[in-house]
């Protein structure tokens, strides 16, 4: 069981490390504010901006998470239907590794300004078996303590044990470009965003007026890489794949950063869109996989990643849409 534990940290750090040194491209970065608590991590980037988060099962990011300034402990969390299971590694009083399980309901969040909170006990196990020995059943020996977790966006949580500090965890990504765009210390960072997202876009809230059948769109799109435009805000141009071989320019996130309530607030949006309403975006609710936003009459949109542009038929993109779609985009397509 030390093994166990002393390899799912390894693994941690590891994961970490390749994040810090394998992958970290040029960085989109403007100057940073005053730093907050030295140890307590990411603070939201956009603290003022709200959401209503109103009869949408959008659920926060499914993955490893950690605070990156203490890097070496953290948490992994899977969520189905609205249960999440998840598992905290760090050390005990002594620097001991240890693991803990936990599971809870995702329960509305709201009145404490997220999007979900859970309650849960942080279980403390023994006696299972080791690697390559006969199995034998762990057994519950006690508890590290209580746990609160406060999602506040997709990518965004707080937490703290039985009442101490309160610390703020992001997902670790490891398989992104980061753009570290966020005008803030400790830095929010979000992944690069290039590849395939469909789009689901509810206007059944909306003004429109439009009969319910037709207030419910899918479509695909294609998004370009971050890049600053011309009045310093982070750019992803997005194309719509109406049908091979046409692409249409649909619109643009938009991220900005401003200074509101003596803050710095990075505000996006899906803005020059001629079909559909403009979303606000918060930027903490933008993941490596999901992209969720609001529109001022309360019309929502997600999107979720398909894939990267990787295919391995360049030879029959009919049969292999993303390489197909891409290459007609490199050769200016687009």
């Amino acid at each position: 069981m030390k093994k166990i534990n002393q390899y799912l940290l390894w693994l941690l750090i590891v994961l970490q490390s390749a994040q810090a040194q394998l992958l970290t491209p040029p960085s989109i970065k403007l100057n940073s504010t005053e730093a907050q608590s030295a140890l307590q991590g990411p603070a939201m980037p956009c603290p003022d901006c709200t959401q209503e988060f109103t009869n949408t099962i959008v659920t926060p990011h499914a993955g490893s998470w950690y605070n990156p300034q203490q890097s070496g402990t953290g948490f992994l969390f899977d969520i189905q239907n609205n249960i999440l299971a998840g598992y905290y590694f760090g050390y005990d009083e002594a620097g001991a590794p240890i693991w803990s399980y936990f599971s809870a309901r995702l329960e509305d969040g709201s009145e404490r300004g997220g999007l979900w909170q859970i309650q849960a006990a942080l279980y403390k196990y023994q006696g299972g078996a080791c690697i390559n020995c006969d199995y034998q059943a762990p057994e519950v020996v006690g508890s590290y303590g209580e746990l609160d977790i406060v999602f506040n966006r997709l990518a965004h949580a707080s937490f703290s044990i039985d009442g101490g500090e309160v610390q703020n965890i992001v997902p670790l990504y490891f398989g992104y470009a980061l753009l570290d765009y966020a005008d803030q210390t400790p830095a929010y960072r979000i992944p690069d965003l290039e590849g395939w997202w469909t789009v689901f876009d509810n206007e059944e809230d909306s003004t429109s007026g439009l009969p319910d059948i037709w207030t419910y769109n899918n479509y695909m799109v294609h998004i370009r890489k971050g890049r600053i435009g011309r009045f310093d805000e982070l750019v992803f141009s997005m194309l719509l794949y109406a049908g091979a071989p046409e692409i249409i320019p649909i619109g643009n996130i938009k991220c900005r950063n401003s200074v509101a309530s003596g803050v710095n607030q990075t505000k996006c949006e899906f803005a020059n869109n001629p079909y559909f309403p403009d979303y606000d975006i918060d930027l903490a609710n933008i993941t490596g996989t999901r992209i969720y936003g609001e529109s001022e009459n309360g019309d929502r949109i997600e999107m979720i990643k398909l894939s990267s542009d990787s295919c391995p038929s360049t030879n029959n993109p009919e049969n292999c849409i993303n390489t197909g779609l891409y290459d007609y985009l490199d050769n200016g397509g687009g």
